[in-house]
């Protein structure tokens, strides 16, 4: 129903600001103009500013948990482009390797909770970006939510000339 919260699927990567934008032109079939770029591209850097703030407050739970730095804990983490594209079920063996000793089943759990609370913000995240973009362009929340989906954007650009037929 319109107005309704766009679904937001799981392992949802943030994608880059060009990628954004083919994708939100090849929803509309037409080139994004000027004001709608500007929203567009400002919605991308807060939500990319979101999501490093977000990324930097799980490494520090992180590191409170097993000791280990936090810079180096950000080393072992995703890309902040990929806030939802990861499990947090295999950092655990690469924590245990890097401190040297195996985790608790306490701070295993830790980790855990850690990680619920991101999944849970990198959703809110990914929920106002999708929303953003679909003031920015009048569209539904579904429909921008759709194209913004881990499928590959369209190859071409909306006023591309469709190849030649042979």
């Amino acid at each position: 129903k319109p107005g309704a919260p766009a679904p937001i699927p799981t392992g949802m990567v943030l994608p880059a600001a060009a990628e954004v934008r083919l994708r939100l032109e090849a929803l509309l079939g037409k080139f994004l103009e000027k004001p709608q770029l500007a929203a567009v591209g400002g919605g991308w850097k807060t939500a990319l500013g979101e999501a490093r703030i977000a990324q930097n407050a799980y490494a520090d739970r992180l590191a409170a948990v097993t000791g280990l730095y936090r810079g180096r804990v950000l080393e072992l983490l995703p890309p902040v482009e990929q806030i939802g594209a990861f499990d947090s079920m295999p950092l655990l063996p690469k924590l245990e390797k890097e401190r040297g000793l195996p985790l608790t089943k306490e701070e295993k759990a830790a980790i855990l909770d850690a990680d619920k609370a991101r999944r849970a913000q990198s959703q809110q995240l990914m929920a106002r970006m999708i929303e953003t973009y679909a003031a920015a362009i009048a569209q539904p929340t579904d429909k921008v939510a759709k194209a913004l989906s881990l499928a590959p954007a369209a190859s071409t650009r909306p006023s591309a000339a469709p190849p030649a037929k042979n």
